[in-house]
């Protein structure tokens, strides 16, 4: 059975995510790099130049990225591929959201990285989260 939301959660070190619930599938790495990068599915609609630039980001490999570099939250435009970038300390602490996306990629790397949690929005979903209180407030579909 294929859900809407998929997540996929990558912990690694001892002070990685603490998560709010049990159902979510969580894979154990030693290394804590973040250069692999997912790409959305095929078929989806790719990225629109014009509304990802006037999201602040900018289209690769398919999707609109959005790269953090403030404790302030981020938002993937609606209606098009979107990965949210959130790699330092307290990056995107007040949260990123994936809602309005049609597929969504979130890595949250770093001490207090997407601290107030991410949001699915009913996208599907992969997110990332290592560090300590990365993450803290959990993720919803």
């Amino acid at each position: 059975m294929l859900l809407r939301g998929i997540l996929l959660f990558t912990l690694a070190g001892a002070g990685a995510c603490r998560l709010g619930f049990e159902s979510a599938e969580v894979t154990r790495q030693a290394d804590a790099s973040i250069d692999v990068a997912g790409s959305p599915p095929p078929g989806d609609a790719g990225c629109e130049p014009v509304a990802c630039a006037a999201a602040q980001g900018m289209c690769v490999d398919g999707a609109c990225e959005l790269v953090a570099n403030s404790e302030n939250s981020l938002r993937c435009p609606d209606a098009m591929p979107c990965r949210l970038v959130c790699n330092g300390y307290r990056y995107c602490r007040d949260g990123a959201s994936c809602a309005g996306a049609t597929w969504c990629e979130v890595l949250c790397v770093g001490f207090r990285a997407c601290q107030a949690g991410v949001d699915c929005g009913g996208a599907q979903c992969e997110v990332t989260c290592n560090g300590e209180e990365a993450c803290e407030a959990g993720i919803g579909l």
